[in-house]
């Protein structure tokens, strides 16, 4: 998928490609088609028929295998297969890679070209979605081609346009074509072996020249011949110096073995070093410790940790961590020191927090947790410092290491410290002024500069060893985002997303650095898997777009494609040269044609006519025009002229609000014209009333909405006021049991709080992936598209509404969900709808009563008492829904107790709800049926997939779930406050505020303690420090990033209630829960074996029948499941393709045949007839196979490693 936006002048303004691979649609289908025994041409014309295309959702054709095989299992015709893969394919293209929020943008002349649309369906699609007419030449699979060889003959008379036609320099040098039926050739293949990838290369050497060698395999350059390759001896590569300065071995030679009193300390080459090795190795060697480094990144060194790995989810960076750890174990060091550091130094004048990466912060607990180091006698050191004071940390850091080796002094251990920050400062001063050196001397030599943005850990060769090169190869000179960050930071900007982050401060100011520099391009790096680069990436795509700035984005992994890299770097370099040659020549007529502006300063006039005369044809011009917006943001004249002499006021285009979907294009325009006439919420009256300026220019933008690019930091801090009556305050649905009840509790003081509607998943999505990055955390999209929806579809009044959300707090990503519902708002048309984010612990207005902040409060223990009694009873009731009803009668009796009732009165009120269930009757007073514990995420923000999971485990599975009583989303956070301040110094009030909110919900916790202490029927309920001890020994108490290491102690809270089989649902990508989920594994098996644990991974493009396979293999390894001996099998062949793949698949134990040949012997409906009371041998085999050969790696494997893999028992789907 490619896009290519073009101005009016007819140059490129922007290059947008899928970030994952340059292709695929075609050949996908083609595979598609071939398994469906069928060609391509047929299985395209069959869309054409389709009654009901099936949704696939819209991510990469690549990840919708599991949606088609759902699809066929749900008896989908082939015909709405193929009409349901072509809407995808271009929902995918529209809003993944062009990134527009409606079809009618696109314009009414629309012409595709390209092979895969050759395919009739994918035109179809096109002309549904676009609802206009589509212009398919007849030519459209060979459009490349030609445009190809138009540009060789403008390039061709352009060179030759002063030679005689006789000369042999025009002429072809394509061979004729009796040589070509006489042409032979010779194979060979070779290893590179000019860098770490030692590349197979394939070598082709043909008759007519047998002295060039045609080389391909290669991942870079290196590996071609001397001649072939493209000479940049003159060019910089700052990643390069990077990676000496930083592990220079002349700047920092460890101690000899004799003088290290303390032995050896050992640093990964991964992580925080790649930026702070200067520093602690300054201060480790002071101490007297001989410091070692791992080895250099390479292919072999990231297997040797490949099976401590605990989350094949996590980023590349993360799992190379491990590799380099295995080979400081090897090397044998004493001790391996990993810091965690959650907050980092804060550069940015624009920053509002200084946090690290959620996920790295604490990464030292997940190695801890992977490794068991005290098998080979080292000591793993990991302590949690506040680098981002350094006097503080210091004292810290003195604190830490002499808990470890007491002879060390705390004078000593400061002095060293301090001692490595100078180092730090030193190497980082130097990168700066190598950066701004290098920009002098390339812009001295005309020499464009490529920008290259990523995270430090980054700069490893395996990550980007072949990217630097490419950029040297096309001519441009390659300097890092951070060492020109300072450059950019005194440039203030309103930001459209929360800065919080520490290091996407630096690349975030270095963007805007960059945004006025016409000679830069920049290049932004991320790794697959990361939930933090999405934001961050399109700040720095907002910044860089308004003044037309040339960027691209690409992800990287341990499959790094550099093909498609080599198209993105491609299409940037040329159309950066096109932009030059455009500014070239305007500078060249504006200097000729027009007469310099005269300034008051005329010493200053008289350098700027220098400046124009003298200047190369890549230095700044005020000149460009900016491309016109291709996603409806405001936009505003940031050239070099008005930055730099405050003078000209922005241009402020009209703001293009067209809601998609329900409303029709003649109301949104109506809504438009009438925006002046519209009622807003309080902190939109707010900033409305005073003039809102730009802090670059100092133009006003008074009269215009607040658009995504004038959204500023004061918008994080509460936003505003939360209006009461009339206004309607609507809130995600973050549970369905207590949402509704704290909606009560808070309306006691005036408001009118409300949940939002249950609207169905592929609703939310469908309307939220329109306005919210496919890699955003998903509960993101599923919160702006139930907002929307609710809006749409008329629940409330837009001009009376307000909307809150709420999030956990920490470096969570979900943060930045409040800006990405304040653009989705304005994008759709909706901008007097006001924003205010909530914690879970302040869950309250500072204007309420201390008797109103009780009601919500108590709210929670409530309904954590009703779902207890509920979820008791279900699975066991003597009368087929008595339990529903009851629960329905205690349901409106709580919401009315909560905004009505006496307050003291709450803990008589729990206990009369538990006599009544306690008299209801049941089957059985005993726990016969298996427990299911359920936690997660996503549980809070998806009700739809939750309410039939429960349904599904109660009434399909026969088990009882037990769910985590609610009340500790609510307290996990005092404990955070208290945390913070004895680990990071904070402010004495934040433990205090803390301390405070605690005590009151232990109030509200102990009547529900109370009421539930003396009864036979129900689980005890209990204080959080029952688990706090147990649940920080695994995950540090300093992961507070979302649900942090409160995630890890809803297993030990639920493990102690006898349950040992668990779901878990969270956001695919979801950082935080890599620590406190699938990183702590190990531990808590170790601690209670029989742990069985499912995680479901959610996101967009989910498959239902991939997530219902999890859960039936969970269950059918239950112990209790086992020892009911054999039992019929319902399996279908295609349940574990999902997991496993057609691939991997081995249908028979003398040799293997393919799906399609077992198929025809074992379809689905007789696989679903099968009386066959031993299991399914034939996939029972398929599973040990794939485990066979070790490459079932995750949270799957370990599920159904121990117990689903017995030969003698059944697989039960």
């Amino acid at each position: 998928m490619k896009s290519i936006h073009v101005d009016q002048g007819g140059i490129i303004a922007q290059i947008c490609l899928n970030e994952a691979c340059s292709s695929g649609c075609g050949s996908f289908i083609q595979t598609l088609s071939a398994t469906l025994n069928l060609p391509v041409s047929e299985f395209s014309k069959a869309g054409l028929i389709a009654k009901s295309p099936v949704d696939l959702g819209s991510r990469c054709t690549v990840f919708m295998n599991s949606r088609i095989k759902q699809a066929q299992k749900d008896c989908a015709t082939v015909e709405d297969i193929s009409a349901g893969l072509a809407l995808s394919i271009i929902r995918n293209a529209l809003f993944k890679v062009i990134r527009i929020h409606d079809p009618k943008d696109i314009g009414n002349k629309i012409v595709v070209q390209g092979g895969t649309f050759l395919n009739d369906s994918i035109l179809r699609a096109a002309e549904i979605i676009f609802d206009n007419e589509v212009v398919r030449p007849d030519i459209a699979g060979h459009m490349g081609a030609f445009g190809a060889a138009l540009l060789g003959i403008e390039r061709w008379e352009a060179l030759n346009a002063d030679k005689e036609p006789s000369s042999t320099e025009i002429r072809s040098q394509f061979l004729p074509s009796d040589s070509i039926d006489s042409l032979t050739w010779e194979t060979e293949s070779r290893r590179c072996g000019k860098c770490i990838n030692n590349c197979q290369l394939t070598v082709h050497k043909f008759s007519h020249n047998s002295n060039v060698e045609h080389i391909s395999g290669n991942r870079c350059e290196r590996g071609l011949p001397i001649e072939q390759q493209k000479q940049s001896k003159d060019l910089f590569d700052m990643v390069d110096w990077h990676r000496k300065r930083v592990f220079s071995p002349k700047l920092y030679t460890p101690l000899l073995p004799k003088d290290a009193k303390h032995g050896t300390i050992g640093f990964p080459r991964a992580l925080f070093f790649w930026e702070e090795y200067p520093l602690w190795f300054t201060a480790f060697t002071k101490l007297g410790f001989r410091v070692i480094l791992s080895a250099e990144s390479t292919d072999k060194l990231n297997l040797k940790g490949m099976e401590t790995i605990p989350s094949e989810a996590a980023c590349f960076p993360a799992k190379l961590t491990h590799g380099h750890v295995s080979d400081l174990i090897e090397r044998k060091v004493g001790t391996i020191f990993i810091p965690q550091e959650l907050y980092g130094r804060k550069d940015s004048k624009q920053g509002i927090e200084n946090y690290q990466c959620a996920l790295l912060s604490t990464y030292g607990a997940m190695i801890n947790n992977s490794f068991e180091f005290d098998k080979f006698g080292i000591k793993f050191f990991s302590p949690a410092l506040p680098v981002y004071d350094d006097v503080v940390c210091a004292k810290r850091f003195s604190d830490k290491v002499r808990a470890e080796w007491p002879d060390i002094k705390d004078k000593e251990a400061q002095s060293a410290y301090l001692e490595g920050c100078k180092a730090y400062k030193e190497w980082r001063d130097e990168a700066k002024k190598k950066a701004e050196d290098t920009i002098a001397e390339s812009r001295a030599r005309h020499q464009p500069i490529a920008v290259l943005a990523a995270y430090p850990y980054q700069y490893d060769g395996i990550h980007c060893g072949s990217i630097t090169p490419m950029l040297l190869q096309e001519g441009y000179n390659v300097i890092t985002a951070d060492s020109i960050a300072h450059l950019g930071t005194d440039i203030i900007r309103p930001y459209q997303i929360l800065n919080m982050y520490s290091t996407d401060g630096r690349i975030i100011d270095a963007a805007k650095f960059v945004a006025n520099q016409e000679d830069f391009i920049f290049l932004y790096l991320s790794s697959f898997g990361c939930g933090v680069t999405p934001a961050c990436h399109e700040q720095c795509q907002s910044f860089l777009r308004v003044n037309g700035r040339m960027y691209a984005n690409v992800k990287i992994d341990q499959a790094l494609n550099i093909g498609s890299v080599r198209v993105r770097i491609r299409s940037l370099v040329a159309a950066h040269q096109q932009q030059l040659a455009l500014i070239s020549a305007q500078k060249k007529r504006n200097a000729l044609l027009s007469p310099i502006n005269q300034n008051n300063d005329g010493e200053k006039s008289t350098q700027n006519e220098k400046d124009i005369q003298n200047s190369p044809e890549i230095s700044p011009s005020p000149s460009l025009t900016p491309p016109p917006t291709t996603n409806n943001q405001v936009q505003f004249d940031q050239s070099s002229e008005s930055l730099n002499n405050n003078k000209k006021a922005p241009q402020v285009q009209q703001v293009k609000l067209i809601p998609y979907g329900y409303p029709s294009a003649e109301q949104a325009k109506l809504a438009q014209t009438q925006m002046k006439d519209v009622r807003v919420s309080p902190i939109n009256e707010s900033l409305q009333a005073k003039e809102l300026k730009c802090d670059t220019c100092g133009g006003s933008y008074d009269g215009q909405p607040l658009g995504p690019q004038l959204i500023d930091s004061s918008i994080t801090q509460g936003m505003g006021k939360i209006p009461k009556k009339p206004y309607t305050v609507l809130i995600h649905n973050f549970s369905f049991e207590h949402g509704p009840g704290y909606c009560r509790g808070i309306n006691s003081a005036g408001y009118n709080f409300q949940v939002c509607p249950d609207f169905t998943q592929q609703e939310m999505v469908d309307v939220g992936l329109r306005y919210v990055n496919n890699d955003c955390c998903y509960g993101s999209v599923l919160i702006v598209g139930a907002l929307l929806l609710s809006i749409y579809k008329k629940v409330v009044d837009p001009n009376l509404l307000h909307f809150c959300w709420i999030h956990m707090g920490g470096s969570c990503s979900s943060r930045c969900i409040g800006f990405y519902i304040r653009r989705a708002l304005i994008q759709a048309g909706f901008p007097q709808v006001g924003v205010t984010e909530l914690n879970y612990n302040y869950l309250v207005n500072p204007e309420m009563s201390i008797g109103q902040t009780m009601r919500v409060n108590f709210a929670f223990v409530i309904g954590d008492s009703l779902t207890r009694c509920f979820h008791r009873c279900k699975p066991y009731e003597k009368v087929p829904g008595s339990t529903k009803k009851l629960w329905q009668l205690w349901y409106d009796r709580y919401q009315e107790h909560v905004e009505h009732g006496p307050i003291f009165g709450t803990a008589k009120f729990i206990k009369a709800m538990v006599k009544d269930f306690e008299e209801l009757p049941l089957v059985s007073e005993e726990r016969t049926k298996p427990r299911v514990g359920i936690i997660g995420t996503m549980c809070k923000v998806e009700p739809e997939f939750y309410d039939w999971m429960k349904d599904y485990l109660v009434d399909e599975e026969g088990v009882e779930i037990t769910i985590l009583d609610f009340y500790g989303y609510a307290i996990a956070p005092s404990y955070n406050a208290m945390n913070q301040y004895s680990t990071y110094s904070f402010p004495y009030a934040m433990k205090i505020g803390g301390y405070v909110s605690q005590k009151m919900i232990r109030m509200f916790i102990g009547w529900g303690i109370d009421a539930f202490q003396n009864s036979k029927r129900f689980d005890p309920m209990r204080h959080m420090e029952t688990v706090l001890e147990r649940t920080w020994s695994i995950v540090p108490a300093t992961h507070i990033s979302g649900e942090g290491w409160f995630y890890t102690s809803q297993f030990i809270f639920l493990l102690d209630q006898g349950i040992d089989n668990f779901i878990c649902t969270t956001p695919f990508d979801c950082m935080p829960v890599h620590l406190g989920c699938r990183g702590a594994m190990k531990k808590l098996k170790a601690m209670f074996p029989k742990l069985n644990v499912c995680v479901l991974d959610f996101d967009a493009g989910s498959s239902r029948m991939n997530q219902l396979n999890r859960i039936r293999l969970m269950l059918n390894s239950m112990p209790e499941r086992q020892n009911q001996g054999p039992q019929k099998t319902l399996c279908r062949v295609g349940d574990l393709e999902d997991l496993i793949g057609d691939d991997d698949l081995q249908y028979s134990s003398s040799s293997s045949s393919s799906l399609e040949s077992f198929r025809s012997g074992c379809s689905p409906v007789a696989c679903q007839s099968c009386s066959s009371s031993s299991g399914c041998n034939i996939l029972r085999k398929a599973v040990q196979n794939k485990l066979a050969q070790q490459t079932f790696i995750g949270a799957v494997a370990e599920d159904i490693t121990e117990e689903i893999v017995k030969a003698q028992q059944p697989i039960k789907a």
